[in-house]
């Protein structure tokens, strides 16, 4: 049946975020925009969404809704040639021919730019972080409110991104961050703190305390022995280290009878194991070399990349996680099964330490090296002992907090409540004056934060002073030059004064001298 000329259309709302890709799968990247849109649909909204990705027709076939290419920074093949290409995104028209036109066509009348949850607003990233700035840029020309939900911001940034990425959330209607450390770098961008948001990773809003009853997974009923099981997730951390972690694995798998299941979260959907698939083999067969020593047949058993739910589904059966993988550790948390994470630099402490906090699992946690160095044995083994009572004080309802957030978010976003910001500021910071996150506690990490955050308002509200100072100023400017005249007139009036006065005064000794020579 044809649809009704007069029928109100549902709102257009275009999503980006970093999905798509088949060589380079990432469960936590497709787990994000799909908890978006599960809020949505929970919230009951009627919305015409379009996902924005650098693979759209896989994009589409994943999501379910229709999908436009990306402008294509990733192409770009240094910095050059990224500050070309937005300069040519900024001088064409929306209806114009040339990169990213699908998109260009898509944003007016649209009632929403969302930049959905993830980590890439960073050095590491900058084709990523271009294509948000480039986004962002037209939707403010034609004033389409955009918004950021769940980001990590940092904690590094270089010359090229920290100002686009400044651009970019001074621009937004709102900033979603999901650590408090974002929160406080948000600020010293001169982000207002009325328009920051502060939640949990996006893909919380796919988790339920109940489990489903389709609930999928790929652990048959032939491997019920394998229960109870800890689930696994490591990423390529060289040879060395991934053989050290699954002897650990190994030793803490017999002295506690669990199994171990390796979940991999990135690799390759089509093709040869490569990614997180290669390193889940590699520690496979070091664990099982290791427990044969031990006089064990068991053997680990390494998963297929797993879809987002059933990456969630193993969190939620497993005792434990362990992970140097960021989601694993939301899934854990949002299922309320203790977790270890293991980070690698600043950048991976400052998620995986977030996300503990949101689950009060904060020192639970330790770096790869040390762990690698033979602290993962007794740390994991203290968490399996404590596993009942951590479980019991993880926080419960974490999905419903994060679907309800998101929920209100989209369906203000359709209502029209959000409106781009007035005025776009580009603040400076001196990046090097952070603090480590790898280094310090997280109180002193938020201690240290607060304070800049403090200071840079302290900052800003001089900068303001000076300015009112000097806005005086040029309003008494006028005043001020008319006494400097005034004076400059009283002066020379005073320097003819003393010139009559001198000469008055030579006059009174000449006639004074004349007096004298007179009475002689």
């Amino acid at each position: 049946m044809p649809t009704d000329p007069q029928e109100p259309r549902p709102p257009r709302l275009l999503v980006v975020g970093d999905v798509g890709s088949v060589a380079e799968y990432h469960v936590g990247d497709d787990a994000m925009l799909f908890g978006l849109l599960a809020a949505a649909e929970h919230a009951g909204i009627d919305a015409d969404w379009t996902v924005v990705s650098a693979n759209p027709d896989s994009a589409a076939d994943r999501f379910g809704h229709p999908a436009a290419p990306s402008f294509g920074f990733e192409r770009c093949a240094d910095e050059a040639a990224r500050s070309a290409l937005l300069a040519e995104l900024d001088s064409l028209p929306p209806a114009a021919a040339g990169p990213g036109q699908r998109i260009r066509q898509l944003v007016p009348g649209a009632a929403a730019v969302i930049i959905a949850g993830g980590g890439n607003v960073s050095q590491s990233w900058p084709a990523l972080v271009c294509e948000r700035v480039a986004l962002s840029r037209l939707a403010r020309r034609l004033g389409v409110p955009v918004v950021l939900t769940g980001q990590s911001i940092g904690p590094r940034f270089g010359p090229e991104v920290r100002p686009l990425v400044a651009e970019l959330l001074a621009g937004a209607a709102m900033v979603g961050v999901r650590e408090r450390w974002s929160y406080a770098l948000a600020q010293l961008f001169g982000v207002p703190s009325e328009r920051i948001v502060l939640g949990e990773d996006d893909a919380v809003a796919l988790c339920r305390d109940a489990p489903p009853a389709d609930a999928p997974s790929r652990i048959g009923e032939a491997d019920e022995e394998r229960s109870p099981f800890i689930a696994v997730t490591l990423n390529d951390l060289g040879d060395l280290a991934l053989t050290a972690l699954a002897v650990q694995l190994a030793e803490l798998s017999h002295a506690c009878g669990a199994g171990v299941v390796l979940v991999p979260h990135a690799g390759d959907l089509g093709g040869a194991p490569v990614a997180d698939v290669a390193a889940s083999h590699r520690v496979a067969a070091a664990f099982d070399a290791r427990l044969a020593e031990l006089g064990s047949d068991r053997k680990a058993l390494v998963m297929p990349l797993p879809s987002a739910p059933e990456a969630i589904e193993y969190c939620r059966r497993a005792e434990l996680v362990i992970s140097s993988r960021y989601h694993p550790v939301v899934f854990a948390g949002s299922c309320r099964t203790p977790m270890l994470f293991l980070h690698q630099d600043d950048y991976t402490a400052m998620k995986g330490i977030g996300a503990l906090g949101h689950f009060g699992m904060t020192d639970w946690r330790m770096s790869v090296q040390d762990a690698a160095a033979g602290q993962l044995l007794p740390a994991a083994a203290q968490l399996w002992e404590q596993r009942g009572r951590l479980a019991a004080r993880l926080p419960a309802g974490a999905g419903e907090q994060a679907r309800g957030r998101l929920g209100l978010l989209v369906t203000r976003l359709v209502r029209g409540e959000f409106t781009p910001p007035d005025q776009v500021t580009r603040p400076e910071w001196l990046e090097p004056a952070l603090p480590s996150f790898v280094e310090l506690s997280e109180a002193e990490l938020s201690a240290a934060l607060s304070e800049r955050s403090a200071l840079r308002q302290q900052a800003d509200e001089a900068e303001r002073y000076a300015l009112s100072l000097q806005e005086q100023a040029e309003r008494h400017e006028p005043y001020v030059r008319s006494l400097l005249r005034r004076a400059e007139i009283a002066e020379q009036y005073a320097a003819s004064l003393l010139s009559r006065a001198e000469a008055a005064e030579q006059h009174a000794a000449a006639l004074q001298t004349r007096l004298g020579q007179s009475r002689r």
